[in-house]
């Protein structure tokens, strides 16, 4: 079981936001649903500080295994859509989750 995190801080998120792969048929086919976050709060697992962004409902956006990464204001999603695609098969057929799976950030 993972230790909980406990969040130390929060500060204003402007204009960042939050990317997950959907499947594209939910969204006119784009695989990325960009969300706002709400701020960016730093947290502490064990002895372990990092920040992390919160959605408009204050959850974590890293907790869901669909999730990309963070838009940085005045940014565009596209360079994501190969990633979210990717990480949708992975999800899909777990067992290809291997070193050359695609795992990494565009």
């Amino acid at each position: 079981m993972t230790a909980p995190r406990r969040i130390l801080q929060i500060i204003p998120a402007d204009g960042w936001n939050a990317l997950y792969a959907i499947r594209p048929e939910r969204q006119k086919k784009n695989p990325v649903w960009v969300a706002p976050l709400a701020c960016w709060a730093l947290v502490q697992q064990e002895t372990v500080r990092y920040v992390v962004g919160l959605d408009c409902t204050l959850s974590f956006c890293d907790q869901g295994d669909n999730f990309l990464g963070y838009l940085a204001p005045g940014m565009k999603p596209d360079m994501w859509k190969e990633k979210a695609l990717r990480n949708l098969r992975n999800l899909q057929n777990p067992k290809s989750n291997g070193p050359d799976s695609g795992a990494d950030y565009p």
